[in-house]
């Protein structure tokens, strides 16, 4: 029996702003870091053995701070990354409503389907979040993961091992730096603890 931990980045002017930040590069602002630090101190004993983290600057700052304590060899991957909201990136909601009212308006009636224009849809998320994740898992059949990544993968990752089910994703949130803890019982995965510190 072994345990995956995963951890959405730290906090960034984006996620204050409410701005739809998806493939943006962007770091972690101060409170992001000191969100990291915090984290990174209650991981530090928890036996990670392997890391996987998104290629996205604001997960990889706060990987390192994890990593200060473990010192471990690092994958990066941009199957972790968050969704790509297209060429509504880095907008408000408010900001989409005045550019992109047509958008906004297909926004409100989301569904799984939707694709953002030059970006993903849910589903599409969903399908890469939980391939990377079945992946990653099939390669390593030992040893505690670490997986730093952010909202959206994380959330498609859990409602698939919660209920198998997309149309539950918006039942689960997952906070900056908290950890969601899944346990890996001979294949049998199963949430043991969310938005933990």
């Amino acid at each position: 029996m072994r345990k995956i931990y995963f951890i959405r980045h730290g906090e960034t002017n984006a996620n204050v702003m409410k701005r739809y930040c998806g493939h943006t590069d962007i770091p972690i602002n101060e409170n992001g870091i000191v969100q990291a630090k915090t984290v990174a101190n209650i991981i530090k004993n928890y036996g990670i053995e392997l890391m996987y983290c998104s290629d996205l600057k604001r997960a990889k700052m706060t990987m390192k701070e994890i990593n200060k304590f473990y010192n471990l060899d690092i994958t990066y991957l941009t199957e972790l990354r968050e969704m790509n909201f297209g060429i509504l990136e880095d907008l408000t909601f408010k900001e989409i409503g005045d550019i992109y009212p047509k958008e906004k308006e297909k926004i409100i009636k989301f569904s799984k389907n939707y694709q953002f224009p030059e970006g993903e849809s849910l589903e599409m998320l969903y399908l890469r979040a939980n391939s990377i994740f079945k992946e990653i898992i099939n390669k390593n059949k030992n040893g505690n993961i670490l997986i730093v990544s952010h909202g959206g993968v994380i959330e498609s990752i859990l409602t698939e091992i919660l209920s198998n089910n997309i149309e539950k994703y918006w039942n689960i949130e997952i906070d900056n730096c908290k950890i969601a803890t899944v346990v890996d019982n001979e294949g049998f995965l199963y949430l043991s603890g969310l938005n933990s510190l």
